[in-house]
């Protein structure tokens, strides 16, 4: 019997999840729950719900700068259902909750990019080509399509933090919330704590005490009841006059309830910190002390481009063209900071720009 000496290729591929967070973590040899945070559970935080509704939609107003007409229309209608506005603030939620946000782009019969599909985290696979020749991306589009395989080439998968722990890792993106894991517990921790502290601390705020002696069921009853009475309705703030056989006392709340609720959630600045931003955009009391306005604004430009860059590169990659997201167009609404910045250029001892351009150029930004 001969031997074949042309063996059969193999080809090796491995599935990459979408996800850094492990249902499961080991220790001492036990399999454990892991602790993890869902994107539904981080938005009852308020903070976490302001930081990332702010980012999202101040990174989807905007306006893409490219010379490719074709990925400025993708841009600007991206969608079939959903304005443009929606659906960027849609992808940039995800990106900031989960690491990773996917849209399909979908191509007309001559293969140009037609429109885009936003892609829920939990209806896509990766797969990892044997020799990472390529990522095919499995999505289970839950409907009549049922299970397709996309190439790369036709997904924009937009990361965070891609982290190369692993081989395969480095392929996806990382959540802020990851580092709020042990925060968000303790939260959760301490809320439980106080509602039970709240529960038992709410109590009945005035007190009637009869010198009768022991008294019954029924007689207690009848006394609450007609003293509620007399307080209530029409009678309401009105003088109470006490039978000389009764004393009213008034019970006051231990005020070290306040103070325990006051230091229960988390810090602002841990979360601030996460997501890379300024506190001062969670805490009003502290924007309100900050003099230097421009200089806030520019913090904030900067931490905006950690979410700009990813979108940007993979529209680059992904559809072979220049873009580039202008952070101004959506920060300086009333065109102030434009203003003030043509101003020192075209004025002063040695201006940089002659009036006329700074003229041309407040009219070309509809300033005037």
């Amino acid at each position: 019997m001969g031997i074949n000496p042309f063996k059969q290729k193999q080809v090796r591929s491995q599935y990459i999840p979408t996800s850094n967070y492990l249902p499961f973590k080991v220790s001492n040899g036990f399999a454990i729950p892991n602790e993890t945070i869902d994107a539904e559970s981080a938005l009852t935080n308020s903070d976490i719900y302001s930081v990332t509704y702010r980012i999202a939609s101040d990174v989807a107003s905007c306006d893409l700068q490219t010379d490719n007409p074709v990925l400025k229309n993708l841009y600007k209608r991206p969608s079939r259902l959903i304005n443009g506005y929606g659906y960027w603030q849609t992808t940039l939620i995800n990106l900031i909750l989960n690491g990773n946000a996917f849209s399909v782009i979908h191509r007309d019969p001559k293969g140009n990019p037609a429109w885009l599909e936003n892609i829920p985290l939990n209806q896509v696979q990766i797969k990892l080509l044997d020799y990472s020749i390529d990522l095919l991306y499995i999505i289970n589009y839950q409907d009549e399509r049922g299970t397709q395989e996309v190439q790369s080439k036709d997904m924009l998968h937009f990361r965070l933090m891609p982290f190369a722990g692993s081989s395969a890792n480095q392929y996806t993106g990382i959540s802020p919330l990851q580092s709020l894991v042990q925060e968000i517990n303790i939260q959760n921790y301490s809320n439980k704590l106080t509602l039970g502290t709240l529960k038992h601390a709410i109590t009945p705020n005035i007190l009637l005490k009869s010198p009768a002696g022991v008294l019954s069921d029924e007689v207690k009853e009848k006394l609450r009841t007609e003293f509620e009475n007399f307080n209530s309705g029409d009678n309401s703030g009105r003088i109470a006059v006490m039978d000389q056989s009764l004393e009213m006392q008034s019970i006051q709340i231990n005020a070290n309830v306040a103070d325990f609720l006051s230091n229960v959630n988390i810090s602002q600045t841990q979360i601030a910190k996460a997501f890379n931003i300024d506190v001062t955009y969670l805490d009003s009391e502290k924007g309100s002390q900050q003099s230097n306005i421009e200089q806030i604004r520019s913090l904030y430009a900067d931490s905006l481009q950690s979410y700009m860059k990813p979108v940007e590169s993979e529209l680059e990659m992904k559809l072979n063209c220049d873009a580039h997201l202008d952070v101004n167009s959506a920060i300086d609404i009333d065109n102030q900071q434009f203003i003030d910045n043509i101003s020192k250029l075209a004025t002063g001892t040695t201006p940089v720009i002659p009036p006329e351009l700074a003229l041309q150029k407040l009219k070309d930004k509809g300033v005037i």
